[in-house]
Order: C-alpha cells, then structure tokens, then sequence
C-alpha cells in the first residue's frame, strides 16, 4: 500500500527515488512492483529520454486503492484532531507534531 501511496502522490518518481522514499532496496521495490503489476494496480512505463529510467503509472483499481488509502489518512487525521481538541493547546501542539513526523503528508 505504501508502494501505491508513493506512486499516486509523485507519479515522476524513478524506482530508485521510490526506494529511497521507502527506504527499501531497489530490488525490493522491483520485487514489489512485480506483484502489484500481476495484480493491476500499477504500470512500469519507460521514460522515452533514457530507457533505463522506469517510472509507474497508477492503473484504475490502483488509483481506487490509492484514493481509499488516502480518505482513510484524512479521517484518521480528522479522528485524531477531534480527540485531542479538548487538552491543553501546548500538548496539542505536541501531539500534533508527534504525528507530523510519524505521518508525513
């Protein structure tokens, strides 16, 4: 899912930015973008400039598990942000920034 999520947010991503996005291996993504291309959630596009450049394109269904990915991030953030709005505002302005950096947008 997170391969998904990084491919919907930066479509001009190489495979090895991917990878260190995820800070995975760069086989590890190739292995991952195998299963989800078997599956049809996403397309290795070569880039015309320079065929070694490999970029993925978001399939339909993977566009539908992307979106679905990212409604459930945003009412997770609008359940958290409605838990913590009745504390004080300086551990709010802590608990927010915890999940900033646990969950970067």
């Amino acid at each position: 899912m997170h391969l998904i999520d990084i491919a919907g947010r930066f479509p001009k991503e190489k495979l090895s930015e991917i990878a260190s996005r995820l800070g995975i291996t760069k086989g590890a993504v190739t292995q991952m973008v195998q299963k989800l291309e078997e599956k049809g959630y996403v397309l290795r596009v070569r880039s015309t400039e320079n065929k070694k450049t490999v970029y993925l394109n978001l399939t339909p269904k993977g566009m539908q598990a992307f979106r679905c990915h990212t409604d459930l991030h945003s009412r997770l953030w609008a359940d958290f942000l409605k838990e913590i709005s009745d504390i004080p505002e300086e551990l709010r302005e802590g608990a927010i920034s915890i999940m900033k950096r646990l969950c970067p947008a």
